[in-house]
């Protein structure tokens, strides 16, 4: 089980480097392309947190999640987040499931926030 949580916190540290890289290429061409890109990293590592909550939430025999959301609470409540890594983790979730789902189209100010908030996300978390 614990290696099952290392691997997939390889892969939460991999996908912020790619964020890094996807963020500064938009930013130099800031097309579709590179905006798409951007936009497949948020959601890809947004997936990932949600699986890394999930597992969590497994081993420590918490109580089960019924939706994304109630997962950042748990996590919350056992002081595996804070109150603000939760409410950034919420956010994400939030944009990934309007993407996801097709009922939103995001704007470019709209996917830079994300990124800047999962910056510091990554960075607060204790992988």
């Amino acid at each position: 089980m614990k290696n099952r949580r290392l691997e997939m916190v390889k892969e939460i540290k991999k996908h912020f480097e790619r964020l890094d890289v996807a963020y500064r290429d938009f930013k130099e061409k800031p097309d579709e392309k590179n905006f798409n890109d951007l936009a497949m990293e948020c959601f890809q590592l947004t997936n990932y947190l949600i699986s890394w909550g999930e597992r969590l939430v497994e081993e420590k025999n918490l109580e089960e999640p019924l939706t994304y959301a109630e997962l950042v609470d748990i996590l919350e409540r056992a002081t595996i987040l804070t109150y603000h890594q939760g409410k950034v983790l919420k956010k994400a979730i939030y944009l990934r499931n309007l993407v996801a789902h097709e009922y939103y189209k995001i704007s470019t100010e709209e996917l830079e926030q994300p990124y800047s908030s999962l910056k510091k996300l990554f960075n607060s978390l204790e992988l």
